[in-house]
């Protein structure tokens, strides 16, 4: 029996073509325009290194490193130089572990714990002034 692709109008086989020249040898789906299931799903299906949601809600646990951060800073940078991701979508999640970052750093402060001091006061300030669009 030979290796070669038997590819015939009543059961054509997946056109998908590997790096070196071979052909998918599975049946090919109507669905998935000429490619096997596995090939016509292939791009549907996320990649583990394209979970960035699985990766921010990590840094949100409060106990995180910096090591951490530098790791979805870098994948989504390689997302992006892959174009895998849209550059305004990555800067949008970098958008995202930089405000998480942020609220890490300050929930360590003493005056944050407290509920004292010059931030706590421009936020009671915030709150209690009137909102300028009320008597107009």
């Amino acid at each position: 029996m030979s290796g070669r692709r038997h590819d015939s109008h009543a059961s054509p086989l997946c056109r998908f073509q590997f790096a070196d020249g071979r052909r998918c040898r599975l049946p090919a789906k109507p669905k998935f325009n000429g490619l096997c299931h596995h090939h016509g799903t292939f791009r549907a299906r996320a990649s583990r290194q394209d979970n960035f949601l699985r990766e921010i809600t990590r840094l949100a646990h409060g106990s995180v490193r910096e090591q951490d951060f530098a790791r979805v800073n870098s994948l989504v940078s390689r997302a992006v130089s892959e174009r895998r991701i849209s550059p305004d979508r990555a800067a949008m999640l970098l958008r995202i572990a930089g405000i998480t970052r942020q609220s890490l750093r300050y929930a360590q402060l003493d005056d944050f714990k407290s509920a004292r001091g010059p931030a706590w006061d421009a936020v009671r300030h915030l709150l209690d002034s009137e909102d300028p669009t009320e008597g107009a």
